[in-house]
């Protein structure tokens, strides 16, 4: 009569077809989940995006996880120098202390 049916089978090229899709779609949608950076726009390397995701409680947290690597190596630069700048500045405060209190010398008549 005829031939028993046979389940429907994909053929391997079909089959090799979809999952190449599939693994299109996954790595598209990884993409759009890439972070950019918030200064200049780059989206983050896949280094980058590893160093800013949490890695446990006792994990060192990133100093600036919105910034690209280029851009948080600036921040940090940038940082140091105004630390370094305020430090100057307090030290040159300490030597002049009547005038770090407020005091001028008319102030000293007022006493």
């Amino acid at each position: 009569m005829g031939h028993p049916e046979e389940p429907h089978q994909v053929p391997a090229a079909q089959a090799a077809a979809a999952a190449g899709a599939d693994a299109a779609q996954q790595r598209a949608e990884r993409e759009a989940r890439r972070p950019a950076c918030a200064n200049c726009g780059t989206r983050f390397t896949d280094e980058r995006w590893k160093a800013i995701e949490p890695a446990g409680w006792d994990a060192p947290r990133e100093t600036h996880p919105h910034l690209c690597e280029d851009c948080k190596q600036r921040a940090i630069t940038a940082e140091r120098q105004a630390e370094h700048t305020e430090q100057g500045h307090q030290e040159h405060d300490q030597a002049l202390p009547e005038l770090k209190n407020g005091g001028t010398w008319i102030s000293r008549f007022r006493s």
